[in-house]
């Protein structure tokens, strides 16, 4: 939206266009999309001039890539997360069952109620 001296003018910044088959089968999306997220992750290692790690939040995201770069790495994948004493935010749980899974080096940053309030 560009607003100038009471003009009020929408834009479209971009179009979203998807060229696929809808009557394809769901296994063609499942690997495209796995190899995508394996290119994308082989990339990024390849072009890093430092040891790579990963924040593990917990959540689907950040375990599925941390996944994929763990398996394609010689050394145990280094990984970091936060935690929080409110179990309404705290994905802690999560966090450890992929640690434990993947055999990951991990460390968790604590981050208690008051932190939050000194930060902001």
């Amino acid at each position: 939206m560009i607003l100038r001296d009471g003009d009020v003018r929408m834009l479209r910044h971009f179009e979203l266009g998807y060229d696929v088959d809808a009557n394809s089968p769901d296994d063609d999306f499942y690997s495209e999309l796995r190899a995508t997220l394996v290119e994308s992750a082989r990339l990024r290692l390849v072009r890093s001039d430092v040891p790579v790690g990963a924040y593990l939040s917990g959540g689907l995201d950040s375990s599925i890539v941390t996944g994929i770069v763990a398996k394609m790495t010689d050394q145990p994948l280094e990984t970091f997360s936060v935690t929080f004493q409110s179990a309404e935010f705290d994905e802690s749980p999560y966090q450890q069952e992929v640690v434990k899974y993947l055999g990951v080096k991990h460390r968790a940053v604590p981050c208690r109620t008051e932190d939050i309030g000194r930060v902001f």
